[in-house]
């Protein structure tokens, strides 16, 4: 398979690889830029030591009084150098001891043959060999000495091995970041477009990327999907506004005929059941046009209080149960402001009321819960309820738990599946539980 070079695998490979290859090439080559490898020291570097540890037995000779810390913390020859006296069980006798003289102690090999070892901060010699008291002692001698600047950063990176992987972090972290804020950035982008279309907003705009990765490709992808989306809904809409006006032609010359029918015939079963079954069919039209409506919602979302939202429509649920003989009770909705599409709402709870003043036998009642999180809604009646097994089968178009239950309602199937589709397109969710007695129907709401 080939890989184009401004492939989104080619860009991560590339950028991780160069990332590695800088970082070992920094590792690789500062050692070989530093000089400070333990080595023979100068026949110049011998003469001084020996000329420095004869002058310090000459300096223990005048003064017998002093132990050889405190004559070595003295001893400072012209050349610079300080001594240190180290002992055959390890310990050095001076109160102070350079690091680098420790280090230089431990890493030399050879007791009998003086080395040289260079660091960013001076430059240790020996050791030779001195007795004290009957007892072999090293002698090592350490300087402080100016050098480059550049060998000594050199020097002091090496010196500093955590100082040096901060450093290679340092580095590191523009070019990650750089490659990060490349691949994400874009991706950001196309995330907010696809959750505004998640939301039915289908007139998001999708970003137009100058790019010609699997990302650019993603976001021409998804403009085309977009496209391809309107036009379907925009034909679904189009069809159903066509068979809509179709079937109601012959709806009115039905109901007009029946009319004449009456006039001439009077009343009789046969009419009235023609009568009912016309105003069944276009109430379904009806459905089917509100359903229709709310799985194409083009509008944004809007602030809205709750309570203004709720307030006609449970005084128009509470008269119209009183008319059918039952009671509906509610509690004062909160005055909260939540996003919502006002009209999909209110149709959702609309629905889910008179879906319970239909089912219910004397009593429904509407109560609302909230959380930090949640807005519930919950409509309960008193009526017989339906199967376990039904629950959620209830919500899809069309659907009827009993077909004779409907035909005396007057049902569609219809009322349950707008309302669910309502709740999608607010990111929330409907669901139905048996009760007892009766059905609870609860709409939940993100906040």
């Amino acid at each position: 398979m080939k890989i184009p070079f401004n492939s989104l695998f080619f860009k991560i490979f590339t950028g991780f690889w160069s990332l590695i290859f800088i970082l070992v090439a920094i590792l690789v080559a500062l050692p070989m830029l530093d000089n400070r490898t333990v080595r023979p020291i100068d026949q110049f570097g011998i003469e001084l030591l020996n000329k420095s540890s004869h002058h310090l037995i000459l300096r223990l000779g005048r003064h017998p009084e002093r132990d050889l810390a405190s004559t070595l913390q003295h001893f400072r020859p012209k050349n610079g150098f300080r001594f240190y006296a180290l002992d055959q069980q390890g310990r050095f006798l001076n109160d102070r001891v350079p690091k680098a003289v420790r280090r230089f102690a431990i890493d030399s090999e050879s007791v009998t043959l003086p080395q040289m070892w260079q660091r960013h901060d001076g430059v240790v010699l020996g050791p030779v060999q001195f007795i004290y008291n009957g007892q072999p002692l090293l002698i090592y001698a350490h300087k402080y000495v100016d050098q480059q600047t550049g060998r000594l950063i050199i020097r002091w990176l090496l010196d500093n091995p955590g100082l040096l992987v901060l450093i290679a972090l340092i580095v590191s972290t523009p070019i990650c970041l750089l490659l990060a804020w490349h691949l994400t950035s874009p991706l950001r982008q196309l995330q907010s477009a696809s959750h505004q279309i998640a939301k039915g907003e289908l007139a998001t705009q999708i970003p137009q990327l100058s790019r010609r990765d699997e990302i650019g490709q993603l976001a021409n992808s998804m403009d085309k999907m977009v496209l391809s989306l309107k036009t379907m809904l925009s034909s679904q809409q189009r069809l159903l506004s066509d068979i809509s006006h179709e079937l109601r032609s012959p709806l009115t010359r039905l109901r007009l005929a029946l009319a004449i029918s009456r006039k001439h015939q009077g009343e009789s079963n046969e009419l009235n059941r023609i009568d009912v079954e016309a105003e069944r069919l276009e109430q379904m039209i009806s459905d089917l046009l509100s359903l229709s409506r709310t799985q194409f919602q083009p509008q944004a979302m809007q602030t809205i209080r709750l309570d203004s939202l709720l307030e006609a429509l449970l005084e128009d649920a509470q008269f119209e149960a009183e008319q059918t003989g039952k009671a509906f009770h509610y509690d004062p909705p909160p005055a909260i402001e939540l996003q919502a599409y006002p009209a999909l709402l209110s149709s959702a709870i609309e629905n889910v009321i008179r879906n319970a003043i239909h089912y219910g036998q004397h009593d429904i009642r509407l109560t609302i819960e909230q959380t930090p999180n949640v807005l519930m809604i919950m409509v309960q009646d008193d009526g017989l309820g339906i199967p376990e097994h039904e629950l959620t089968e209830i919500f899809r178009p069309f659907y009827r738990v009993s077909q004779a239950r409907d035909r005396e309602s007057g049902g569609t199937g219809l009322g349950l599946a707008i309302c669910d589709n309502a709740m999608h397109k607010h990111g929330g969710s409907v669901k139905a539980e048996n009760v007892n007695p009766g059905l609870k129907v609860s709409l939940m709401l993100p906040r």
